[in-house]
């Protein structure tokens, strides 16, 4: 039996080879996952937009009074549209349904402008 010291180059390049496929697959795989992030401006300011009319059509969450025509929350049967003042290339709309129980749900879009 012979003693060995030391790694042979075939060890160490196959070594090397397999540490590279390593680390350009944990590359690959991280690249993949912050791709799909709403990374952009434009989708935070998307966002943003809707949280925000989110929050007043909740605040107006009154159920004496909303199945009067005049209520945002009123279900007829057509979608709302429109846009913020301060960000009026971001489109928004959104419909008003009912289930059986009475409760309202609200679908919302918003359009994220492709220029500003």
């Amino acid at each position: 039996m012979r003693d060995q010291q030391a790694f042979s180059l075939v060890e160490v390049l196959v070594g090397a080879v397999l540490m590279t496929v390593s680390a350009t697959a944990i590359f690959a795989a991280v690249g993949s996952v912050t791709s799909r992030s709403p990374g952009k401006p434009k989708e935070f300011v998307a966002l943003s937009v809707g949280q925000r009319l989110l929050n007043n059509l909740s605040s107006l969450v009154n159920h004496m009074d909303w199945n009067d025509g005049s209520s945002p929350l009123a279900i007829t049967g057509s979608a709302v549209t429109g846009n913020f003042a301060e960000y009026s290339t971001y489109n928004y709309s959104y419909i008003v349904t009912a289930d059986v129980a009475g409760s309202r749900k609200v679908t919302l879009s918003v359009d994220v402008p492709l220029y500003d």
